[in-house]
């Protein structure tokens, strides 16, 4: 069960600076840089956001070095984001779910998928023994 809580208050953390960055990137960056350089300003953002998020939640959470309960807590994470994604897709972008879809095969939504890897992959990429 900890590691589902965990997982999602990860994802509910980084999805909400997420959703403060996209909004910013779309608005701001995007008319002038176009999507791709946008969102590649974007996600070092989002993971040094992740890398805090997972680093306070693994601490509050797990208190072994075991990594299967990190991990779980990233799929978990990983999950819920793209099950929000999803969701979002019609009512922010205008997509159907098959056009959400085929956005992973743009370098916009390659990038994007990478840093969702990432993301997911966090908590289990801490040190063993977090200071």
């Amino acid at each position: 069960m900890q590691v589902i809580k965990a997982g999602v208050i990860y994802f509910a953390i980084v999805y909400l600076v997420g959703f403060v960055l996209g909004s910013l990137r779309t608005f701001l960056l995007e008319p002038s840089l176009g999507i791709v350089v946008a969102t590649l300003i974007e996600g070092p953002l989002i993971l040094v956001a992740s890398f805090f998020a997972a680093r306070d939640l693994v601490r509050r959470f797990f208190n072994d070095t075991d990594s299967a309960p990190r991990l779980g807590m990233g799929l978990v994470a990983l999950s819920s984001l793209l099950a929000a994604e999803a969701a979002m897709a019609a009512p922010v972008r205008g997509w159907t779910f098959a056009e959400w879809l085929a956005h992973f095969s743009t370098a916009e939504g390659l990038i994007s998928f990478c840093l969702f890897l990432i993301f997911a992959a966090m908590p289990a990429l801490l040190p063993r023994r977090l200071p």
